[in-house]
């Protein structure tokens, strides 16, 4: 068997998104000291980006940008899997800067990865508040609404996000997750197909809608969507694990054992 809602790649998928306030967060001064630019530079290497934004922190007259250094520095304890410290240092960004929206999106998703939901949607809610037409704080408080197993507010959030965006397909498979899981099938393969055809090479919309299949024990078509997700991802162990399981089911002793093989051999070990 395989997880049910693949939530460490959705948690990726928002860290990017929550880790794009590079974009729109105050910015670094323009200067050309090499621990300023590690610090800011949100496509540094986690451990690099700590220790240069310890520095910067350490210097008074670096004030201004003390608010923006905690939060690229939660951002790489949040990485590292460090939640508590990447929790206190997006607390350190609010106390400065209060209105920091994306500090309180950062520590929302680090507070939902804890199972704290009523701080998470706290959290959300606040950075929401502060910047209503974000397309990623709507993102990240539909996320928040789905963990804490409230489905018709994710729907609801995600609804808002396609109304900002309705281009993009994030939002769609957001949303048919959260119909997915409150077993509304025919919702949830609708919004399933608007991903797939508004990002036909994005692995993810693939994935989820096969992992719907799987549950449903409708084997041919998870199979089929497994098929998708390999010929996009071809180093997706759990994918081919999957797949692996689903032709033992239907007898097909051979591919099984094809696929379980090529499963161990990119890291799968259950």
């Amino acid at each position: 068997m395989i997880s049910r809602d693949l939530r460490p790649r959705a948690v990726l998928a928002l860290t990017v998104l929550v880790s794009g306030l590079a974009l729109t967060a105050p910015a670094f001064a323009d200067v050309t000291d090499l621990d300023r630019r590690i610090c800011a530079d949100r496509n540094e290497d986690a451990d690099k980006k700590i220790a240069a934004c310890t520095v910067v922190l350490g210097y008074p007259s670096e004030r201004a940008l003390h608010a923006n250094a905690y939060h690229q520095r939660g951002l790489s304890f949040f990485r590292k899997q460090k939640l508590d410290f990447a929790i206190a240092d997006y607390t350190e960004a609010i106390k400065l800067d209060p209105k920091f929206a994306f500090a309180y999106g950062a520590r929302a998703l680090a507070y939902s990865q804890k199972g704290d939901h009523d701080r998470a949607l706290q959290d959300a809610s606040e950075g929401l508040r502060l910047d209503p037409k974000s397309f990623e704080m709507r993102m990240l408080r539909g996320f928040c609404y789905r963990l804490a197993k409230s489905w018709d507010l994710a729907i609801a959030d995600y609804s808002e996000a396609i109304k900002l965006k309705p281009n993009v397909s994030s939002p769609y498979l957001g949303r048919a997750d959260s119909y997915r899981d409150k077993d509304d099938v025919t919702a949830a393969l609708a919004d399933y197909d608007v991903a797939i055809r508004l990002s036909p090479g994005n692995a993810a919309s693939y994935r989820h809608r096969a992992q719907m299949f799987f549950d449903r024990n409708e084997t041919d078509k998870a199979i089929a969507d497994f098929d998708a997700v390999i010929r996009i991802d071809p180093k997706d162990a759990v994918s081919y694990a999957a797949r692996s399981y689903l032709h033992k089911q239907k007898g097909d002793v051979a591919r099984a054992a094809a696929d379980r093989e090529q499963a161990r051999k990119l890291g799968w070990t259950k």
